[in-house]
């Protein structure tokens, strides 16, 4: 009922302070964008989910590393950092998604898509934060 929608959205929002503060994964990304939860709270929804990604990226490749006896010649993302802004004038677009798996991409169909955007006026990236 909408009368209460105040009292659930409270209960909701400690709930994600709880889980957050305890370094659980909260509800998705897309789910706390998509519930009338306030900017900062989806922002914490989502940087949480990406603190955990990183943290596990790291100790996956130490692993591999470890592992292989080799060290990789490409950096992770460090702390979360916000990447510097590029002096382009190429149309930045970003597309997030759980996991890029076959499946998820439409037997190729969204693959072709990427392939057609013009390189020379758009720089796209593909981030999942999900198991592969």
């Amino acid at each position: 009922r909408w009368e209460e929608l105040d009292q659930r959205m409270n209960v909701l929002r400690n709930a994600l302070d709880q889980s957050i503060d305890a370094g659980i994964l909260p509800i998705s990304p897309f789910l706390a964008m998509s519930l009338p939860l306030p900017a900062e709270d989806a922002h914490r929804v989502t940087f949480s989910h990406a603190s955990i990604a990183s943290k596990q990226a790291e100790e996956e490749r130490g692993a591999y590393e470890l592992e292989h006896s080799i060290k990789l010649g490409f950096p992770l993302l460090q702390g979360l950092e916000r990447p510097q802004v590029m002096a382009s004038s190429r149309l930045r677009v970003v597309y997030l998604a759980a996991h890029f798996d076959r499946r998820k991409l439409m037997n190729g169909f969204l693959e072709s898509v990427w392939r057609l955007h013009d390189r020379d006026r758009i720089h796209a990236h593909c981030v999942a934060w999900g198991v592969c």
